[in-house]
């Protein structure tokens, strides 16, 4: 991934969380969602997915509405939602009404743009660190994601304290200060 497209999922992640006052871990979702008028609907009300979906962002008119597979674990459920997010606040173009359809072998940059959203928006880095968490099992804890995410966020947690690369981005500081209460309530 291009580090322009990467730094551009990341700071919208960021702002997300500044714009809505996201403040605490696990980040409620649902209050993103309902600032943005995003109805989360299952895919028993839809009938949208695929076999091989997770999840869609649909339009229809000015609605916004981000289809789930309810069988999923609620943990990757949550990913899929702050991934179809990604998708809405990175402005990804629609295809047939859809900003999310592909089925092939070649992962288009957008979906990776939208993963990166996704983690960043719910395993912030700078609170991570703040709050000594390091393990892929306790960011799943404190998160509310799969071992999977956890564990691609340790391992970028590892790469970032190698570099001491935390608190460098302006966006970056005022996350942690709309964290610090909660922050200082686990210390």
């Amino acid at each position: 991934m291009r580090y322009d497209v990467y730094k551009h999922a990341r700071d919208a992640a960021w702002n997300c969380l500044i714009k809505y006052k996201i403040n605490s871990l696990p980040v409620r979702l649902k209050t993103i969602t309902d600032h943005l008028g995003i109805l989360v609907v299952s895919n028993s009300s839809a009938a949208v997915l695929a076999p091989s979906d997770r999840g869609r962002t649909i339009k229809i008119g000015t609605q916004w509405y981000i289809v789930v597979d309810e069988y999923d674990r609620p943990d990757t459920r949550r990913f899929t939602i702050a991934h179809e997010l990604g998708h809405i606040i990175l402005g990804h173009a629609m295809e047939k009404g859809f900003a999310r359809s592909y089925h092939f072998i070649y992962k288009p940059e957008t979906e990776t743009e939208a993963d990166v959203f996704a983690a960043r928006l719910l395993c912030p880095s700078v609170v991570l660190r703040a709050l000594n968490i390091r393990s892929p099992e306790e960011i799943m804890t404190a998160c509310h994601v799969s071992y999977s995410c956890a564990a691609n966020r340790a391992q970028r947690m590892e790469e970032l304290y190698r570099r001491d690369k935390f608190l460098v981005n302006p966006l970056e500081r005022e996350v942690l200060k709309n964290f610090q209460e909660f922050i200082n309530s686990r210390a």
